[in-house]
């Protein structure tokens, strides 16, 4: 009995499917005990529970991070909406300012357009009256004597 004591504190045990337990004693040595059936039995039901916890525990603990990635991925998405939303805001205000810039830009072509048209003709007038014969000799203004 000292060896089964001595070989079960520094021993590891592997069950066969004769119930039989392998035990390493220190010295290298295997030593083998054949278990009774009902502790057999017991053992296995212990290692059912205890497979049975594991995997509830797992199973949990996936709920977890998928509800975790549910929750990144509703976030992604309600991100996404804002960005549209914003876009389309700051489209439509953009497309309505450059409007407005548009008809501003035209309005002042119009003005130049205008005003050049009779820049022109005064022009062509004053070049048509100085340089027509009939027209009277052009007088020479001379300088006021007050000014000095």
């Amino acid at each position: 009995m000292q060896n089964v004591g001595r070989a079960r504190s520094s021993a590891s045990a592997f069950c066969l499917d004769t119930c039989a337990v392998l035990l390493l004693v220190d010295d290298g040595r295997l030593w083998t005990r054949v278990m009774p059936e009902n502790e057999g039995l017991e053992r296995v039901a212990r290692i059912e529970k205890k497979l049975d916890a594991l995997s509830t525990s797992v199973d949990e603990r996936f709920k977890d991070v998928d509800k975790r990635f549910d929750e990144v991925r509703d976030r992604f998405v309600e991100q996404r909406e804002y960005v549209e939303f914003a876009y389309d805001q700051l489209n439509r205000r953009m497309s309505g300012g450059f409007a407005g810039l548009d008809q501003r830009v035209t309005d002042v072509k119009q003005e130049l357009t205008g005003g050049l048209a009779r820049v022109e003709r005064k022009l062509d007038r004053l070049i048509d009256s100085q340089t027509s014969p009939s027209a009277p000799p052009s007088r020479r203004v001379r300088p006021s004597k007050r000014r000095r």
